[in-house]
This record gives C-alpha cells, structure tokens and sequence, in this order.
C-alpha cells in the first residue's frame, strides 16, 4: 500500500514510489506535480501566491514557499537532490479557479494569476507542462500517484484523471 501525504496550503513534498502526494481544496491556488520518469521521484507543490516580490514581506515571519516563484525552483532543487535530471522532469497542473466569479475584475481573479506565474516558472526552468485541469470555478483535490504519474482531481462535480 502506498504512504499518503497530504501538501499543506504554502508547502511542497518530494517522494519516490510507491506514494501517493494529496493536494485538498485547491480553489485559487495551483497544485504543480513534478515527476522525473528515469528515477520515478515525483514532487508536489500547494502554490498560493504568484510571486514573492509582489507582496510587501517585512516585519513578518512569511512562509516564502507559497510563492511559485520560490516553491517552485526549492522543489526542483530538492528534486535534483534525490537524483533527478532537469531533462527527465515533466509538469502537470491543476487548480487556479476563479473563485469570485461575480466580481470581474482582474484583482480579484487571483487564479489566472497564480496559472501565469506557475506556467512563466516552469518556462524558466525549462520543464514541459504535459497535462492540465485548470481555471474555472471550482474547487479540487488532487491526488499525485508517483507510481503511475497519474493526478486523480475530484470537484464537486466530477473525478477525472489526467
């Protein structure tokens, strides 16, 4: 039986197989799973934030990892780490809705947002994106299956597998 992890809002994990990464209630924020196919390591990230210099941080202890732009190269590294190549890592995504769908104002539409930076961060780092369940209205829980390099997103709605 596989170890579940659950990735916390802000937070990211990296494990090998036979685990099972659990992103809950990704509404605006974006759940990137991370998987080298050589090596069969897997990461998963909870990304809140777009980037860390668009947010005014002194005078408070900040979680930085909520950021695409710092979750995401940290994953990477931490990936590299467990011997991982760069070249052998792929990209799926889920999450980024819109969860004020009233209210048209780009502002408020902190999804897209959080979709530009994540897609802008896996640019730079030269990581392909193979998959996609993003944008909308509502709200998922992934499921990251390192074994299979499969994402299970469930809303409420529906359970699809990408």
């Amino acid at each position: 039986m596989a170890d579940e992890i659950i990735v916390d809002m802000g937070k990211y994990e990296v494990a090998t197989n036979p685990t099972v990464l659990v992103c809950m209630s990704l509404g605006s924020c974006v759940g990137v799973a991370l998987y080298d196919s050589e090596k069969k390591i897997g990461g998963f990230a909870h990304v809140m934030l777009p980037k860390s210099d668009q947010y005014s941080v002194s005078g408070r202890s900040l979680n930085l990892n909520k950021f695409a732009n710092i979750a995401l190269p940290g994953m990477i590294d931490k990936m590299k780490q467990e011997g991982s190549k760069l070249e052998n890592i792929t990209a799926k995504i889920a999450g980024g809705a819109h969860m004020f769908p009233g209210v048209e104002c780009d502002m408020m539409d902190i999804g897209k947002k959080n979709l530009d930076a994540v897609r802008e961060e896996l640019r730079k780092q030269g990581i392909r994106i193979i998959a996609s369940d993003v944008g909308g209205n509502v709200g998922r829980t992934v499921r990251f299956d390192i074994s299979e390099w499969k994402l299970t997103i469930k809303t409420k709605n529906e359970v699809k597998e990408i």
